[in-house]
């Protein structure tokens, strides 16, 4: 929906969201302004107020889905190529009537590891939330609150986990799964809430 009232959050995009915000105000400040004119002698001008103030409600919206897709291609490529780098792959050679086929798939290891993988999360230096904890989770329980340059390391028996950050309002916020291999260590890095690259040991 392109006219909605209230403001939108977008993760990872903290400009996004103050410009979706910004243009949300001046757009209901105009048509608080403009509706009870409506009804006044002062038709034409109360048409204008409420026109721009729809106007900048619906570019409150554009704007800022535009400047977050510009974020989450800056953050993670244009192919998302970072995010590809969570799911581990590898190639497998299938035969059948006699043609070989090369296919990749995702290198997941069934059942418990063995031996266990070793994940760290670790928050980078950042400009946004920079004197915030911020409470980091890995298969939706908590791993740690940690400053900038800080980390926290658990192990883990299974192959397929989630990893998130805490937002202010309390929500686990966006989870990205990943996958590790048996007695792997991963080191996924965070600035703030976002996501930013995995590392693999």
């Amino acid at each position: 929906m392109l006219l909605p009232f209230h403001y939108k959050v977008y993760e990872s995009a903290p400009l996004a969201t103050f410009v979706n915000i910004f243009l949300k105000i001046i757009g209901a400040a105009l048509l608080v302004a403009g509706i009870p004119l409506l009804f006044e002698a002062d038709g034409p001008i109360a048409i204008v107020l409420v026109a721009v103030g729809v106007c900048f409600l619906i570019l409150g919206n554009v704007l800022g889905n535009v400047l977050a897709r510009r974020k989450v291609k800056k953050l993670y490529g244009k192919d998302g190529s970072k995010l590809k780098k969570l799911i581990p792959m590898k190639e497998t050679v299938t035969e059948e009537n006699g043609v070989k086929t090369t296919k990749t798939v995702p290198d997941i290891v069934e059942g418990m590891l063995n031996p266990p993988a070793k994940i760290t999360i670790c928050r980078d230096k950042g400009h946004y939330a920079m004197a915030v904890k911020i409470e980091y989770f890995v298969n939706q329980k908590p791993v740690g609150k940690l400053r900038m340059r800080e980390t926290a390391t658990i192990q883990t028996m299974q192959a397929v986990n989630t990893v998130s950050a805490v937002l202010g309002s309390g929500d686990l916020g966006k989870q990205l799964e990943f996958v590790v291999r048996p007695g792997e260590e991963v080191i996924i890095h965070y600035s703030a809430y976002t996501f930013m690259d995995i590392e693999r040991h």
